[in-house]
């Protein structure tokens, strides 16, 4: 069976543990100042490809309690085309916001929301 170490006083968690058994902390606590990162574009996908890479990122990154999402899009059609997966993942409230990350417009960085 895997086991993790709680980040916050090095007891083994199991993975069915969300919290510390002994400090009560969650397992993900210390995500939510870090950014979750994942390439779309740069591996031959479709369009299609790269929005269901899109969808699993965002369900990972807000099950692991990540405060941001960086997502490589390149700078062609795909990067196009997942703007509209955004705009509705925003809509859906499955996101904050996003935004193209600075001095490079083939990413985004997504807010994330909390909880799930």
């Amino acid at each position: 069976m895997a086991r993790d170490e709680c980040d916050n006083c090095g007891m083994r968690l199991t993975p069915e543990d969300t919290h510390c058994p002994k400090c009560d902390e969650h397992r993900y606590a210390k995500n939510a100042k870090k950014t979750f990162s994942v390439d779309i574009a740069h591996n031959l996908q479709t369009v299609s490809q790269a929005e269901q890479q899109l969808d699993i990122a965002i369900r990972e990154a807000r099950d692991q309690q990540f405060g941001k999402l960086r997502v490589v899009v390149g700078r062609g059609i795909i990067r196009r085309e997942i703007r509209r997966s955004l705009d509705t993942a925003v809509w859906q409230h499955r996101i904050r916001d996003y935004q193209v990350e600075e001095n490079n417009e083939g990413a985004y960085i997504l807010r994330l929301e909390s909880g799930k």
